[in-house]
Parts: C-alpha cells; structure tokens; sequence
C-alpha cells in the first residue's frame, strides 16, 4: 500500500497546497544541510536502513518509464561522509529517457540492460571516507568546486499550485 501526501492530508484533515511551491522559494540562507544523526538514525524503521551501504552506490534508478542515474557522490555527506567531488559522468553515452511520445514502448524490455545492471548494483558502492572533525577545509574545498559550475539560485515558485499529483508506484520490486 503507498501512502501519499495527499492521504495524510486527508486523514489529518490539514492543507498541504503550496508546500512544494514554500520548499521552491527557499533562500540559500534559509537551509542548512547537515548529516543525519545518530538520534535520527536510531530511530528509522529498519527498512529505511536495510542495505544501507546501496545508498552510495551509483546506480541507473528506473521509474516505469523514467531511467537517471543515481549520483551517490552528491549525498555523501547527508551520511556522514567526506563529499566527493563529481570528475566523470559514469556513463558519456547515457541519454536520459522519459518516455514522452513513446506510448507503445515495451518498457520491460527497453529497460532490460538497465534491470540487469541494477541486479549487480553493490558492484559499484562508492568506497566513503568519513568525516573527520576537522573537516571544515574539505567542506570549503568541495563548496569553492561546487560553486564553480553550479547554478546557486533556486527557482521561483508557480503562482498557482499544481492541479494533480503522481504518486511513486513499487516497480522496483518488478525488477
């Protein structure tokens, strides 16, 4: 059963328009990233941590129609771990698909390199290195790259809220 934001809204009985649109207007200055701690981390369902080292790997993520890649390099520090600094592009022949015009497309079988792939996934866990306490000059060093070919404005937010919502379906266990 998937449970959407929609469904607590219901059940609660509160609002949830525009808070995609209040995340979209946030400021720089607004949010400050941190590692998970170790309270939090004590606290999550064992499902959340179950092969938690598949989190660093970097892996083609396949939705239905929508294959990306999963850049593992970019969340290290929400574990606890030095960030990387991203140097290649996993695969330069990559094209990323979303299936737009594509209707009578056996997906199943399109995506068959890709399942056979995510099948051998802990082949390509990225080796993490953790932070140190004194990893204030790492941090600058990965910001001073970051911002160097990042935009750093996030976008503004849409005047009117969205009129539908597509929620996430189970389609990894397909694979």
């Amino acid at each position: 059963m998937i449970v959407t934001l929609q469904d607590i809204a219901i059940i609660l009985g509160v609002r949830i328009d525009g808070y995609r649109n209040e995340i979209n207007i946030l400021r720089q200055s607004q949010v400050l990233w941190t590692p998970y701690t170790a309270d939090l981390l004590g606290i999550l369902s064992p499902l959340c941590t179950a092969r938690s080292a598949l989190y660093l790997a970097q892996v083609l993520l396949i939705a239905w129609v929508v294959v990306e890649w999963h850049m593992s390099e970019r969340v290290m520090r929400q574990f606890g771990y030095q960030q990387h600094f991203l140097l290649e592009v996993p695969d330069p022949n990559f094209r990323r698909i979303n299936g737009q015009g594509q209707a009578s497309t056996d997906w199943f079988a399109e995506h068959s390199l890709y399942r056979r792939l995510w099948r051998g996934c802990s082949d390509f866990v990225q080796q993490p290195q953790l932070v140190s306490e004194d990893d204030a000059d790492a941090l600058r060093m990965y910001m001073n790259w970051y911002k160097s070919w990042a935009r750093l404005s996030l976008i503004f937010a849409e005047v009117e809220p969205p009129t539908s919502y597509f929620s996430l379906a189970p389609v990894h266990n397909v694979f």
